[in-house]
């Protein structure tokens, strides 16, 4: 593991790039679409009834003016967001008793034994405060831990046996390019280290143990692909890496409707 982590710090290499139509969007209204509607425009986690990016493009100037100003459409205090919106885990810790462990979007975590009619072991809850899809895509776990990463930013660890909560990392954004919170993407966990992806573009890669932080890459760049395509990364809000015969694979860019885009995979390997 040692090793693996020694060579990530030295080599990155975009394999394909996307083509993109990103770039004809201007900085200023991308920003204010951020800061006023991607929580529930685009957002995995937000109200299903919200239309997304490619929606309200085209809509008039007018029409956006109106929803906006109206309560019931826009309103200021959201409702809650309580439902599981990824795929759950099933474990065996130690006990042998088999474990179906379910994350809501509310930031509460459920472990269910499944030889029991799904009877309720645990359940642990993340945050403080219970809302906006604080776990949205999905988890990871081994043989002791879950692993989530957090709407409002960072990522969490719980006894696979217990529920107990054993660490919480909050998001570090000082090395980030880009000023966005949050880690909705899918964790992904190796023997010691769990990797997650943020709404800034840092690739991040924690100690199972406790939580430290390990590695870090800013994906938020331009890059120079194989496939000579203009490349650029971004936001991290979906999809999680991957790890397959000693590399990493991740994808930058890929938004709902808010966030920063972009168009690159990304592979990280040993020397």
């Amino acid at each position: 593991m040692k090793q693996f982590f020694g060579a990530l710090k030295s080599l990155a290499v975009v394999v394909f790039a996307l083509t993109s139509s990103a770039s004809a969007q201007t900085v200023a209204g991308l920003r204010l679409y951020e800061q006023n509607c991607a929580t529930c425009h685009g957002n995995p986690s937000g109200p299903r009834n919200s239309p997304d990016g490619t929606q309200l493009r085209k809509l008039s100037a007018e029409a956006v003016y109106q929803a906006t100003n109206n309560s019931a459409n826009c309103p200021k205090e959201l409702g809650p967001d309580f439902d599981s919106g990824s795929s759950p885990i099933l474990r065996t810790p130690p006990d042998g008793r088999r474990i179906l462990i379910a994350g809501q979007k509310s930031g509460m975590v459920w472990g269910h034994d499944i030889d029991n009619r799904g009877a309720v072991v645990w359940k642990a809850q993340l945050v403080d405060k219970r809302a906006l899809g604080m776990s949205t895509s999905g988890g990871a776990a081994d043989d002791q831990h879950d692993y989530f990463g957090l709407r409002n930013g960072g990522v969490a660890s719980v006894q696979l046996a217990t529920g107990e909560k054993k660490w919480s990392t909050p998001e570090d954004d000082s090395h980030s390019t880009i000023q966005l919170h949050g880690q909705t993407a899918a964790v992904t966990a190796i023997p010691g280290v769990v990797f997650s992806g943020g709404w800034d573009g840092m690739l991040q890669a924690y100690s199972t143990d406790d939580g430290r932080l390990l590695w870090e890459y800013d994906t938020a760049r331009e890059f120079t692909a194989v496939n000579a395509v203009a490349a650029k990364g971004g936001s991290m809000g979906a999809a999680g890496p991957v790890v397959a015969g000693g590399m990493l694979f991740a994808g930058s860019g890929y938004v709902f409707g808010a966030g920063t885009p972009g168009n690159v995979l990304l592979v990280f390997g040993v020397n």
